[in-house]
């Protein structure tokens, strides 16, 4: 006879049931057996605090809902915003799109997602600081006439909603803190410091999640990449000044180059292979980026009240 023996922690679920919809806070009852994560994904899942799977699920029953009502609207907006930009845009697409603006790469294929990897652009599918970036500029024109504590209040307060939006991922957390802390820096009258201000956002980051450093390679690349950004981008102009920077092309290769200085051979070290083409693709795509995620609400808004 087999003994059933109560258990408390995350796994992760994958199950044929594809008619199943959940979002933030729902109570689902599942049956199946549990299974050990095989290396090397269970470093990465052990960071998020996942200890085991679930691959043949099967759904047999729901639950009364729990967890937050504004994280459950959010993910709602989330999901309902993903699958409206599915509606009016072909893939991939689509999914290119949803990638952007939301940091998921679910919508994309294998095949996809790999020839991005090859290309070395798949930093551009994950909410990084060219998101915040844009929502600051955006929030500080709508709000540019508000007193200036209240601008600075709810400034941030829409960067930690749109963080929340879009799933708090490391990259998108890093750079919501790195927003955020100079904010109040230049709210404070100060110059931020970008060495300061990565240190804290890390700080921060490792005291509510210590096991990112060693096993989450999204914290960690994200960090090098802003690393090398940091200290070798001044470095590199001068080498790089000879280039024309018509359409940005010199600013846009220095800062791809000095992130993957640091950021390429860790990489490299865990997926096992290396974006020769990465600094090219970059240049060519690096453009067309700020046009896409600043046209692309705009006509995802106008196709929704078509």
């Amino acid at each position: 006879a087999q003994e059933r023996l109560p258990v408390k922690g995350k796994i992760t679920i994958r199950t044929n049931y594809s008619q199943a919809r959940f979002t933030h806070g729902d109570t689902v009852h599942i049956a199946g057996k549990i299974e050990r994560i095989p290396p090397p994904y269970e470093k990465y899942f052990r960071a998020q605090g996942i200890l085991g799977s679930i691959s043949y699920a099967e759904m047999v029953g729901r639950g009364k809902r729990e967890g937050s009502p504004l994280l459950r609207l959010l993910a709602q907006w989330n999901a309902n915003i993903a699958l409206r930009i599915r509606d009016l845009v072909p893939e991939p697409e689509a999914s290119l799109l949803v990638g952007l603006l939301l940091g998921e790469t679910g919508g994309f294929q294998k095949e996809t997602l790999a020839a991005f990897r090859t290309a070395g652009l798949t930093h551009i599918l994950a909410v990084s600081g060219y998101n915040i970036t844009l929502l600051l500029i955006v929030i500080s024109v709508l709000v540019a006439r508000l007193p200036h504590l209240l601008r600075f209040f709810t400034t941030l307060a829409g960067v930690t909603l749109f963080t929340l939006f879009v799933g708090a991922s490391p990259s998108a957390i890093r750079a919501a803190l790195m927003g955020s802390l100079g904010l109040l820096a230049l709210h404070a009258r100060h110059i931020p410091d970008t060495r300061r201000t990565m240190l804290l956002a890390a700080f921060l980051m490792l005291l509510w999640n210590p096991m990112q450093l060693w096993w989450d390679a999204s914290f960690q690349l994200s960090f090098l990449a802003v690393i090398g950004i940091t200290e070798l981008q001044p470095i590199l102009k001068k080498f790089l000044q000879h280039i024309p920077d018509s359409f940005g092309i010199r600013e846009t290769l220095t800062v791809t180059l000095a992130a993957q200085c640091t950021a390429l051979p860790w990489a490299a070290a865990l997926f096992g292979n290396i974006p020769i083409l990465s600094p090219i693709a970059n240049v060519l795509v690096a453009p067309a980026i700020p046009f896409i995620m600043l046209t692309g609400p705009i006509a995802l808004l106008g196709g929704t009240v078509h």
